[in-house]
């Protein structure tokens, strides 16, 4: 819920001075007015208390505007968005080239060689569960001469968590 000056009770509901937080937005405790869900997430239901209620916009989608109830559309042709993107068309900064490869099942990733020339990658990065133990998988893919691996999970969670999609590959 969310109260104005002068709110005759805690949590109101459909009043001049307060009501439950809509959907799309977020109201902590104590709040004057409902806070909206940041761009590149949704939320559909009423009542939230906390940013985290937020969910990230789906993959194959977007979400443009901030205190979306649904996502705005599909990404565009020619590009591909994972969760939380927040345009049609994103693009990957150079140093999130290589979270590309961490979507892709390892099966598969001779498959990519391709695009980690063309993008300059490397999926040596890869995080991967191993006998019940994350491990670094340091197969040597090393197509990329930058020489700017991501080492450890950490770095590849830091440099990898604004990563929303990119331009197919082609």
């Amino acid at each position: 819920h969310f109260c104005s000056s002068g709110a005759k009770e805690s949590a109101p509901v459909s009043q001049i001075y307060g009501d439950i937080c809509p959907a799309g937005y977020y109201c902590p405790k104590q709040s004057s007015a409902p806070l909206p869900c940041p761009v590149g997430f949704i939320l559909q239901d009423k009542g939230a208390t906390s940013l985290s209620d937020c969910a990230p916009c789906p993959p194959s989608r977007y979400c443009i505007a901030p205190g979306s109830t649904q996502p705005s559309g599909f990404c565009s042709p020619g590009h591909y968005c994972v969760g939380g993107a927040h345009s049609s068309t994103p693009l990957a900064l150079h140093s999130q080239r290589s979270c590309f490869c961490d979507l892709i099942p390892s099966s598969q990733i001779q498959n990519f060689a391709w695009c980690m020339l063309k993008h300059n990658t490397s999926c040596s990065n890869r995080v991967e569960e191993d006998n019940a133990r994350i491990r670094t998988n340091q197969e040597t893919r090393s197509l990329s001469t930058s020489g700017g691996y991501l080492e450890t999970p950490r770095e590849i969670m830091e440099t990898c968590s604004g990563f929303k999609g990119d331009v197919c590959p082609t």
